[in-house]
């Protein structure tokens, strides 16, 4: 009798090789999910201090996942944080002519500050419209990859913005003094 043989043969070393192969790939998704989840606890945490907190997410996973259209939300990362939602959120058209009352200032900031720090690809901060003064200034040079801040119409010292503008010369700063309730410059 002659023995039949399996069409599907594989060697020790292929089948280790197999192994390893799935379990990187199962390692790189659990890494994925875990870096998403813990910026959602972040998130959920900052909205304590920041009630109007909104953000901008983008996907940050491999191109060939993205050409076959597959896009989870945890291959999403946060780049972008507006504190007050006059950038991505529900304050969006304010009119800018009148005062905003938003209470965030630099305890608010300082409270916020070791979750934002965790951010490993926040591009662009919006704190502007808020009490914000020179003591917040310091803590936004803990954000290595910012690339943009928006500062308007706070109570920011523009010595004190040209001194982060020079301290950082990557970082865009958006910029403008605080107004009255006419639109007028409040001298400082």
């Amino acid at each position: 009798m002659q023995s039949r043989r399996s069409r599907f043969r594989f060697s020790v070393r292929l089948l280790l090789l197999m192994m390893a192969v799935c379990t990187l790939l199962a390692w790189w998704v659990a890494h994925q999910r875990s870096e998403y989840f813990a910026e959602q606890r972040m998130l959920a945490r900052m909205k304590q201090h920041a009630p109007d907190l909104c953000w901008d997410q983008n996907y940050y996973g491999p191109g060939w996942l993205a050409r076959l259209g597959y896009l989870p939300a945890w291959l999403h990362r946060v780049d972008a944080i507006d504190v007050t939602g006059m950038i991505y959120g529900p304050n969006r058209g304010w009119d800018q002519s009148k005062p905003f009352p938003h209470s965030f200032d630099d305890e608010a900031m300082a409270s916020i500050h070791p979750d934002l720090r965790e951010f490993r690809r926040l591009r662009s901060l919006y704190l502007l419209m808020t009490k914000t003064t020179d003591k917040s200034l310091p803590l936004i040079d803990d954000y290595e990859n910012l690339k943009f801040l928006n500062i308007q119409q706070t109570a920011m010292s523009s010595r004190a913005v040209k001194r982060l503008e020079q301290a950082r010369p990557g970082l865009k700063v958006g910029f403008w003094h605080h107004i009255d309730q006419q639109g007028n410059p409040i001298p400082e």
